[in-house]
């Protein structure tokens, strides 16, 4: 599946798990406070494994990144650039 211009989108869902001294309450939407503790708090985090690796339809992109608070344009504005996101798209995937 492409988009009609080459382009193809995937939607990856992975697992992280936080080992902390104490609890963490409510849900967790922000990636940078779990990068931020850590790295410099008082918690360790792991990507434990890779639950979803599809690959969706330009339309299916734009409903899932607009429910992500994202605009629909987002991937088109970077010219789908795989490169800057500092990982393979291929490494360590599973189905």
């Amino acid at each position: 599946m492409n988009d009609g211009m080459g382009r193809r989108y995937y939607r990856n869902v992975i697992k992280v798990e936080i080992l902390s001294e104490g609890r963490w309450f409510g849900e967790i939407k922000d990636l940078g406070l779990v990068a931020m503790m850590a790295s410099q708090g008082s918690s360790s985090a792991a990507v434990t494994r890779t639950v979803v690796n599809e690959e969706v339809t330009a339309e299916r992109m734009a409903e899932l990144l607009g429910a992500q608070g994202s605009s629909p344009g987002f991937l088109a504005a970077r010219g789908g650039d795989e490169e800057e996101s500092g990982a393979s798209p291929e490494e360590g995937t599973r189905s």
